[in-house]
This record gives C-alpha cells, sequence and structure tokens, in this order.
C-alpha cells in the first residue's frame, strides 16, 4: 500500500512538472516577438504563438487542430511553408500571405525522428512590413554613421592642414586618428619610428588636442642632444650652489617647466640608465627632486616620449630598463617610414615646394617625371630628408619646372628622357592628383574606401575618376 502511494506521488510530481515545463514553453512561445507555428508530421496545428495575430491577423485559437490543407482550401493562407517542408524534407522559406492581405516571411523546419520521418514542422514567422521598416532603420543608421564619419574626417583633415600634417595614405590617417583618440586623456604616450618621420608632429597634435588644463605648456628635450653630466639638471632642476658653476638662484627643470601641462621626451632611449630610474620613479610619484635639494615637490605633468630605437631589443640588452619601458608603453603609436606611405610622396613634395616658393619668394613646380622619380625612392630621412631637398631645389634650380636632371645622381635618375613642356603649378598638381585618384581606385575595394584614404567624398571621388579616366 506504501508503495503504491509513493509511486503515485512520484507520478503527480512528474504530471505536475511537466504542466509547469508547458506553462513556461508557452510562456516562451507567446513572447516571442516572430510568429511560432508548430505542427505534426501530417501538418496538423499543435501550436500557435500569439504574435501571429499581430502579423496575420488571424487568431491562433482558430487554427489549432486544422491540418494546413484545409487552412490553405479556406484561403485563410494562400500558400504554406510548412507543405513544403513535408514534401521536400528541408528547411524552406517562401513568402505567405494570410486572408487580410498580410505579407509575410516563412521559414519552416523539419524535425525527423530516429527512423528519419518527419514528426513536427516548425515555422518562424516575420511580417515583411517590419523587415523592410527594420532594413531601412540600418540603412538609415548606416547613411547617419557615413555622413558622421565623412563630418569628422573632414573637420580633422581641416585641423591637420593647420597644423602641418601631409597625408592621404591608410596607415598614416590610422596614425593621426590614434592621436586625436587619445589626446584628450592623460595616458603616457610612446611614439616610435625611424629618423624623421615625424614623431614630433605627432606629438605636437597630441597636445594641441588635449584637455585646456593640459595645454598650460609643451617643453621638448632631445635626450640625446644634452651631454650626460648636464642632463639630470636640465630634467629635474638645481638648487643654488648645487654644483660648480651652478646659478646663484637655482634653476628650474623641465618637468618644472611644464607642470600643468606636457613634456616631449625625444630620444628617450638615449638616456644614461641611472637617469631611468629616475624619471620612472618621477612618472610613478609625480613628484621632482632637484639637485641638491631634499624636499620633493610636487607635479602634473603629461609625459610623451619619443625614440627611433627599437627599445624592446635595448631592454633585452641591459641598455633601457624593463620597468620605464613598461611605464612609457601604455599607448604605443608607430609612425610608418615614407617608403610605406608612397602615395603621400607627392602631396608631401608640393607642400614643401609651396611653403618655399612662398619664404624664398619663387614659383618652382615638379614635372610629371621629377614625381615618378621621387615616388621610386627609398627615403631613408623620411620627411625630413625629403623637406631638405624641396628646399634644395627651390634655391638652386635656374627654371620654374623641376625636371629629372636637377635631382641629385642619389636618386636614381639616369639618362636624359624627354620632358614635357613647362606647365604651371596648377597644372602639375592636377597631374599628381590623377596619379593619385587612378592608384587608389585600383588599391581599394570600393570608391568609398579609396574616397576615405584621400580625404575626399564618394561623390567627389567617382567625379574624379570620371575625369581623370578619360584622360588616360
Amino acid at each position: 500500500m506504501v508503495d503504491t502511494e509513493t509511486k503515485l506521488a512520484e507520478m503527480k510530481k512528474r504530471i505536475q512538472d511537466l504542466e509547469q515545463t508547458v506553462k513556461e514553453m508557452e510562456t516562451v512561445l507567446n513572447h516571442s516577438f516572430d510568429g511560432i507555428y508548430v505542427t505534426d508530421g501530417n501538418g496538423t496545428t499543435l501550436l500557435a504563438s500569439k504574435a501571429l495575430k499581430r502579423i496575420s491577423n488571424v487568431e491562433p485559437q482558430s487554427l489549432l487542430g486544422k491540418n494546413m490543407k484545409e487552412l490553405v482550401q479556406e484561403g485563410v493562407f494562400d500558400a504554406s511553408v510548412t507543405l513544403q517542408v513535408l514534401k521536400e524534407k528541408k528547411l524552406t522559406t517562401i513568402f505567405q500571405k494570410a486572408a487580410g492581405g498580410h505579407l509575410a516571411l516563412s521559414t519552416g523546419c523539419p524535425v525527423f525522428d530516429e527512423k528519419g520521418n518527419i514528426i513536427r514542422v516548425v515555422t518562424n514567422v516575420r511580417a515583411l512590413n517590419e523587415i523592410n521598416q527594420l532594413r531601412e532603420e540600418v540603412e538609415m543608421t548606416r547613411k547617419l554613421n557615413e555622413r558622421y564619419h565623412s563630418e569628422l574626417t573632414k573637420l580633422r583633415l581641416e585641423q591637420m592642414k593647420k597644423e602641418e600634417v601631409v597625408t592621404c595614405s591608410k596607415n598614416m590617417l590610422e596614425v593621426i586618428d590614434l592621436a586625436f583618440k587619445v589626446a584628450p586623456l592623460d595616458a603616457t604616450v610612446l611614439i616610435l619610428g625611424e629618423s624623421g618621420v615625424g614623431k614630433e608632429i605627432v606629438a605636437d597634435l597630441i597636445y594641441q588636442h588635449s584637455r585646456k588644463e593640459r595645454q598650460n605648456a609643451i617643453v621638448k628635450i632631445n635626450c640625446s642632444a644634452i651631454p650626460k653630466e648636464l642632463l639630470e639638471s636640465e630634467l629635474f632642476g638645481y638648487e643654488p650652489g648645487a654644483f660648480t658653476g651652478a646659478s646663484k638662484q637655482g634653476k628650474p627643470g623641465m618637468f618644472e617647466l611644464a607642470d600643468q601641462g606636457t613634456l616631449f621626451l625625444d630620444e628617450v632611449a638615449d638616456l644614461p640608465l641611472e637617469l631611468q630610474a629616475k624619471l620612472l620613479r618621477v612618472l610613478q610619484e609625480q613628484e621632482i627632486t632637484r639637485i641638491g635639494s631634499t624636499k620633493p615637490k610636487k607635479i602634473n605633468v603629461r609625459v610623451i616620449a619619443a625614440t627611433n630605437k627599437d627599445l624592446e631589443k635595448q631592454v633585452q640588452n641591459n641598455l633601457f630598463r624593463a620597468d620605464l619601458y613598461y611605464r612609457l608603453n601604455v599607448i604605443p603609436i608607430l609612425v610608418p617610414p615614407l617608403r610605406e606611405r608612397k602615395e603621400d610622396i607627392p602631396l608631401v613634395a608640393c607642400f614643401f615646394l609651396q611653403k618655399f616658393n612662398a619664404k624664398y619668394d619663387m614659383q618652382k613646380s615638379l614635372s610629371y617625371q621629377t614625381t615618378e622619380i621621387l615616388m621610386g625612392y627609398h627615403w631613408p630621412g623620411n620627411i625630413r630628408e625629403l623637406r631638405n631637398l624641396m628646399e634644395r631645389l627651390v634655391i638652386t634650380v635656374n627654371h620654374n619646372l623641376i625636371l629629372p636632371r636637377h635631382l641629385p645622381v642619389y636618386l636614381g635618375f639616369r639618362g636624359a628622357p624627354v620632358e614635357p613642356p613647362v606647365m604651371s603649378l596648377k597644372r602639375a598638381l592636377e597631374e599628381v592628383e590623377k596619379r593619385m585618384v587612378l592608384h587608389a581606385e585600383k588599391t581599394y575595394k570600393s570608391t568609398y574606401d579609396a574616397a576615405k584614404a584621400l580625404g575626399i567624398s564618394q561623390p567627389t571621388m567617382s567625379r574624379k575618376l570620371n575625369k581623370y579616366r578619360d584622360k588616360r
């Protein structure tokens, strides 16, 4: 008797658990935004979620127990994805219209038993007008993002021009974008790159766009240009009479001068090891102690460091402290060499050409062949080397058009090709623009990406392509 009561209690508990599970499943299905429709292996309706009322204007309860063939014959639906699934025995999607004219996208999925027979068909139903609305919203969001990105790019390019940042290459634009992103933050930045790539320009860009309270001053010091015995006093300052030859008034160091502002440590890899330890303490404690003093002084300085050396190798060779390296390397920015952004060469050359034309009251321009040679050179001295060459050419060339024969031999020019007639600076710039536009078309997958790399709008890119394609 006891065993029977126990079994009955267990069965009652199982039934209650099953009923609770069924209720939970019905709750989940009825809260699904998409309509859920389930039939057995013969197409007879077992379940229809409440969302079908919104999507097809058909009462879900009126469908229960009815076969899909019957519902199609009665005109409740014009077609049935369930019947197609039963026929084809695979996942199927169709457009389905209810009696009220409501159009929906229905996807039916077969459920098989162990013998491969279909025992259920589960259909997901979504209103087509809602899909179209969602697609329109996504498209609108995409266009807004493109518009905001285009406006932001335009503003940044205008700001870059003011600060003499000339580029259209993708990798350099990424560098500039990162500089803008970290500028408002107080994080330490380590700028890496070969000599002459423009590390100081990136540092200036970060400083110009830092928070207002960080714009008190930017103090720059080249760690390789100051004798080691004087570098400590230059960085941290000294008290009156701290050493022989010291000023009687004492002197503040670079860190004090940069208080509430930014300190740019160029060629930081050349710091002596003993000073590296002191610099690490300053960065961690935000306080300095002048030479000859025992009283530390609190400072609030953002540090931007730069080097053309491989600091990781310096650390491995015990030439640079590992702890200082990791303290400086919070946000690394690698500035690519000019040879890795050849599309910038004509832009940078013309920029400096115009600058030195204005400085020396000249009207020099580059021939197309000259520009070709400049783009083929590897530029070990990077931007600095190109800048110096442009100044030299403006001063020394007697003609307004700079030809290949006017270039230094090391640039690789050989022979004397037939030169084009003298052209104006406007025409020369147009030739350069043509080359860059056509090059961008080949490099990027779409006119949008090409326009983004060149810093222009997509319609402008298309217009210029149409213009220059006819002139090839």
